[in-house]
């Protein structure tokens, strides 16, 4: 495989990644009463500089560049004993096997596995990655196409797959022992969210990994059919094709219907121009379904619209006294549902402990994922490779619940079922309209 960082177009992607990651750095500071300069020999805190050159590493540098990722886990990595990590072990597994890497492919990979290690969702490598516009979701416990953009796919696909197909194998493995392959290339917080992460990485390709992936498909009217399909559309360009709108808002009688799909950019703005269509609603839907996080100031501003007096909202500190206050110049004082599930993540989890501990509303749906954040800063070593973990620790809602580990659950489990996804119905969504019309 041609070395990736010979490839202009591969920098440019890493360097659009490594700008994304600034924004959690941004929230971070925001959130974390430290002072401490996070900077050693062999690795310092990213903050927008300039990325060095991969390509000049040979592969004698792996070694000394995976020890400065271990060393900067175990002085930093605020889990560190909460998830059991033992930076000693890792020298030991990891150091040695960074001895025999001749690539940077190789290494991309080791690190990958290095940083599933760490238990955390936001504990993450920053690796180049390759997929297709095609987005897979568990329903009913079976890996389903449930979004795909036609025009940037290849042509023996388009029109092929429609949402509702089923991928039943991958590389001739039953669809859930691939799966199951998967996990050490993701980092996840707890077990719930090890099944739907690696249903996102089906059309993922890594650097390291083969260009073209088998799969076999069973179309909704029961047919089959097995495709070799080519993964080579950089998967910041994929993401950006099946990216939903920030809000949306829809009308249903009495009911309103918000989706807050991304706490980033202008959603504020947007939040509030569709609240003010139906803040005289009798009762209001608040969907995070789709909302894998952004700037917790944000979360905190729409939270603000919900409350009519004072409430403690979640920090990083333990027994913290954080607050908000009403939102007076626009305030919905209707009943609530807040829709969730496993892609609620990050910032967006913490907009749903406030809002549960606020008793605001009902939640439905299926658990949180697991991770509100804890701090993540962004690395790099001298070498350029580039990574994040939480250097707080665990966050704590406002009734000292804590907000790292298995996610917080729904007061009534809802699920998609695969009968009403190909009937074009939602099944979380018609249960919490139907709840409001008893």
């Amino acid at each position: 495989m041609a070395n990736y960082f010979r490839n202009k177009k591969g920098l440019i992607i890493l360097s659009l990644a490594a700008f994304t990651l600034v924004l959690y750095w941004l929230n971070a500071a925001y959130f974390s009463g430290k002072a401490e300069i996070y900077s050693m020999d062999g690795v310092r805190e990213y903050r927008g500089q300039d990325i060095p050159d991969l390509n000049e590493l040979s592969p004698e540098d792996y070694p000394g560049e995976m020890e400065s990722i271990i060393r900067a886990i175990d002085r930093w990595y605020a889990l560190k004993d909460r998830k059991q990590v033992n930076a000693a072990e890792l020298k030991e597994e990891f150091i040695p096997r960074a001895e025999n890497i001749y690539t940077l492919e190789g290494f991309f990979e080791v690190a990958l596995e290095l940083f599933s290690r760490l238990n955390n969702a936001h504990a993450q490598m920053l690796v180049p990655t390759y997929s297709l516009p095609v987005r897979a979701e568990l329903i009913e416990g079976k890996p389903v196409i449930t979004a795909l953009e036609e025009d940037l796919l290849p042509e023996e696909l388009a029109g092929e797959i429609v949402p509702g197909t089923v991928i039943e194998k991958i590389e001739d493995l039953p669809a859930a022992e691939w799966l199951e392959t998967r996990t050490p290339y993701f980092s996840s917080s707890n077990a719930n969210w090890n099944r739907h992460g690696a249903v996102k990485e089906l059309f993922i390709r890594y650097v390291f990994e083969e260009e073209t992936r088998s799969y076999q498909f069973r179309e909704t009217g029961g047919n089959t059919m097995e495709m070799e399909l080519t993964l080579d559309l950089p998967a910041q360009e994929a993401r950006r094709a099946l990216e939903l709108p920030l809000v949306e808002q829809r009308n249903y009688d009495e009911t309103g219907y918000i989706a807050v799909n991304s706490l980033m950019d202008e959603v504020v703005e947007e939040f509030d121009a569709a609240l003010i269509e139906l803040k005289e609603k009798d009762s209001l839907i608040l969907d995070l379904r789709r909302c894998e996080g952004g700037d917790s100031r944000l979360a905190d501003e729409i939270f603000r619209r919900f409350i009519q007096k004072e409430k403690g909202v979640w920090t990083g500190v333990e027994g913290g006294d954080r607050v908000a206050e009403p939102y007076v110049e626009l305030n919905y004082q209707g009943k609530l549902s807040i829709l969730i599930g496993p892609y609620t993540f990050s910032a967006a989890e913490g907009l749903v402990f406030d809002l549960y501990d606020a008793d605001r509303g009902l939640l439905l749906g299926a658990p949180t994922r697991g991770c509100s954040g804890g701090g993540p800063r962004n690395f790099i070593t001298d070498g350029g490779f580039m990574f994040r973990f939480p250097t707080r620790g665990v966050d704590y809602s406002s009734s000292g619940l804590e907000m790292e580990g298995e996610g917080l659950a729904p007061h009534v489990d809802v699920e998609q079922t695969m009968e009403n996804y190909l009937e074009g119905v939602d099944t979380v969504l018609h249960y919490a309209l139907e709840r409001f019309e008893e």
